[in-house]
């Protein structure tokens, strides 16, 4: 989890709008930070037109903020491994046009997850023109749905419902799988920290790590504990831990929260 911060409000707003912005490309564990100092219409009066999502599926709550001040949402899905693998369809929000002739792809659902109706499994990607090696049926580490075609009439497959499979999941004691989102705005209600992680450890347990703290009174607990359950709900047990810092075991993606049991 990148570490969030609040530049001088004023200074930040002139560097945003000494150049018209239009398309910004970026994963959304960047632009939430970027909306804790100003708000969605300072994007929107320094030219913001189109935001360009990587990485994550985007959280349907900045979504719709951001497409109520007029500026569109996009998304790609790609892999580092294998470069381009969808894009996200023009009318259907979370549709994912397969990028056929870069990849073939798979949802191999020998081991599925429910989420709703729908039934998600492992993308598996094969990547046949790499400079260093080929990849068959590479499994990603993501959940998906796969059709035959897209409801808007595109006719090709079309990956749908896409997670990545330690993270923005929780796994329920019946088995079924539900998102969690834990966007900006609700993180800014947290009481003060340098960085922060939340890990499913076990089926109905969360544990919170909050980075940059040696303890947490009682109710910095409670608030802590209370807005993670209003997300995830009751049936999870929540474990607050105050550390000074959090053991990211060298991954480059500091993410906010991981699923251990998935």
């Amino acid at each position: 989890m990148i570490e969030y911060f609040r530049p001088d409000m004023k200074w930040f707003r002139e560097e945003l709008e000494r150049d018209s912005i239009g398309y910004l490309v970026t994963a959304q564990w960047t632009i939430e930070p970027l909306l804790q100092p100003i708000d969605l219409f300072a994007l929107k009066r320094a030219g913001l037109r189109t935001w360009i999502s990587v990485a994550d599926a985007v959280d349907p709550g900045l979504r719709e903020a951001l497409m109520s001040q007029g500026v569109s949402v996009r998304s790609t899905y790609s892999a580092q491994e294998v470069g381009p693998i969808g894009f996200e369809c023009e009318h259907i929000p979370g549709n994912y046009h397969v990028a056929t002739s870069n990849v073939i792809v798979e949802v191999d659902s020998e081991q599925s997850y429910r989420l709703g109706p729908h039934r998600l499994g492992r993308v598996l990607a094969t990547h046949l023109h790499s400079y260093a090696t080929p990849f068959i049926r590479y499994n990603i580490g993501d959940l998906a749905s796969l059709a035959s075609e897209c409801a808007c009439g595109h006719r090709g497959p079309t990956l749908s419902n896409v997670f990545g499979r330690g993270k923005n999941l929780l796994k329920h004691r019946d088995g079924t799988i539900s998102p969690f989102y834990l966007g900006a705005s609700l993180i800014a209600k947290l009481p003060e920290f340098k960085d922060y992680r939340i890990r499913q450890t076990g089926l109905g347990t969360l544990v919170v790590e909050v980075g940059g703290r040696t303890d947490l009174n009682p109710n910095e607990q409670n608030t802590i504990i209370n807005l993670v359950k209003k997300q995830a709900g009751n049936e999870f047990q929540v474990e607050v831990r105050a550390i000074p810092e959090i053991d990211w075991r060298g991954r480059v993606k500091k993410l906010g929260f991981y699923n251990e049991v998935l």
